[in-house]
């Protein structure tokens, strides 16, 4: 996760993630691209946000190419209308989370010839776990990726799955009836 405000971060600063080879982690993951507006592109979406909700918050960045977790490129994606796309994800995560996640952030950096990148600040939520309203599923961060929470893993999470028991503690009894 960038350690900046929001509204501080520039392009410099993701610039520098590239430099620097800052590796997708629990708290920072690269996509080169955004979601489709379809079912499959919504639930990757919704799984992409309510992880890190579930996790302890953290910043997704559209528009950065990466390999095997590492960043390689600012390649931006196409928009013409930065408002109007996000004012789509801001609905898809109203209507696809339950409970609704609120502090959600999105800020947009122009590149050149209408590309643009997109960096999603996701916060902490107290109100979590989140899951998917389609899928009734629910998902955590780990380090660079994601796991689902199943009834399997809430009864007997490994090592690396019991740091997010915390999170899901209150709900083990739900997910089990």
């Amino acid at each position: 996760m960038l350690t900046r405000a929001l509204s501080e971060i520039t392009l410099a600063d993701l610039q520098a993630l590239i430099d620097n080879q800052a590796p997708e982690s629990r708290r920072l993951e690269y996509k080169s691209d955004l979601w489709p507006r379809d079912k499959v592109g919504n639930r990757e979406f919704l799984k992409d946000i309510s992880a890190f909700a579930n996790s302890h918050g953290g910043d997704l960045i559209v528009g950065i190419d990466e390999v095997e977790g590492q960043p390689n490129a600012l390649v931006g994606v196409e928009v013409n209308d930065t408002e109007s796309e996000t004012l789509a994800l801001e609905e898809r995560l109203q209507s696809g989370l339950e409970p609704r996640l609120s502090g959600v952030r999105l800020r947009w950096f122009t590149l050149e010839k209408g590309k643009h990148i997109l960096l999603i600040r996701v916060p902490d939520s107290l109100s979590g776990p989140h899951r998917i309203l389609s899928t009734s599923q629910f998902y955590a961060r780990r380090n660079g990726g994601l796991i689902q929470w199943t009834r399997t893993n809430c009864a007997t999470p490994s090592l690396e799955e019991r740091n997010y028991a915390n999170v899901f503690g209150r709900y083990i009894k739900l997910i089990r009836t």
